[in-house]
């Protein structure tokens, strides 16, 4: 089952942002976003303002910032001065014994535990907005009359280019060629899934 930093991490990849790229976006310092990821709680300030850069990130993401939250919740508790300590260590403190009813109710529990968060992760799956990653042009680039418009969304995402629906390969690729004329020209493009959620990326291109 997959952690709240593993959710953020598969959602950003996906958007094809780096770590600087959504520290800016979220105004979270990279170094705490990397600790999130990799669950380095650690590293990381009190438990109020990680639940906090959770839901931040998550909402940058568009995802359901509940999601990852809940998760956050479920794995980890408060402990002395609202320092962040795995549940699991909390329960470590508690001495008793195990029987062999404890055995199958944690067995049906973890068989539960993983039902349940299969179906949270496709419900944050069809909830979350459409990935965009634009692979062409480069931000602040300068070319000619024509510059093409390429990159890949959702297979079942619709894309537009300033406004204009464009069409796209099966796998969700697409390359659209635009004429500009000469100028600073900003070019918007958006994916809308099937669940009307929208990601949204702009390139400022200047035309000689």
């Amino acid at each position: 089952m997959k952690t709240a930093g593993e959710i953020l991490a598969a959602a950003r990849r996906a958007r094809g942002w780096s770590l600087e790229e959504l520290s800016r976006r979220t105004k979270i310092q990279a170094k705490f976003l990397k600790a999130i990821e990799l669950s380095q709680f650690s590293k990381l300030p009190k438990a109020p303002f990680v639940k906090g850069f959770i839901r931040t990130a998550a909402g940058e993401l568009g995802l359901d910032p509940a999601g990852p939250a809940a998760i956050f919740r479920r794995d980890f508790g408060a402990g002395e001065e609202s320092q962040i300590v795995p549940k699991t260590l909390e329960a470590g403190k508690k001495r008793f014994g195990w029987t062999p009813q404890m055995t199958a109710a944690a067995a049906v529990a973890a068989v539960s535990a993983a039902f349940l968060g299969y179906l949270g992760w496709q419900l944050l799956t069809l909830t979350a907005a459409p990935r965009l990653i634009i692979t062409q042009p480069a931000a602040e680039a300068v070319a000619g009359a024509e510059i093409a418009v390429e990159g890949k969304s959702d297979p079942g995402a619709a894309v537009t280019i300033n406004g204009q629906e464009i069409k796209k390969n099966k796998d969700g690729s697409f390359s659209q060629i635009l004429s500009l004329t000469p100028g600073e020209h900003t070019i918007t493009v958006t994916a809308v899934g099937q669940n009307g959620k929208k990601t949204t990326q702009q390139r400022t291109v200047r035309v000689r």
